[in-house]
């Protein structure tokens, strides 16, 4: 998994936007999606844990915050 932090942009502040890219684990291709923002191509950055320890087969702690990503055609 690689990812960018939010672009920043002078005038407005950070976009809280970046690029993911995530390769196995059980990604095969497709947009990025988690159940925290119900929208394909679209992940938290509190997700990129949780989706971490899921390829990992680690159980995710219940304080822990965020849903792991899932591949959506």
């Amino acid at each position: 998994m690689v990812v960018s932090t939010g672009q920043v942009r002078p005038e407005m502040g950070p976009s809280g936007f970046g690029p993911v890219i995530v390769s196995g684990g059980g990604f095969d291709g497709g947009l990025i999606g988690s159940s925290s923002t119900h929208r394909g191509g679209l992940m938290t950055d509190l997700d990129v844990s949780a989706t971490v320890l899921s390829i990992l087969g680690i159980e995710r702690p219940v304080e822990m915050l965020g849903n792991p990503a899932v591949a959506e055609p």
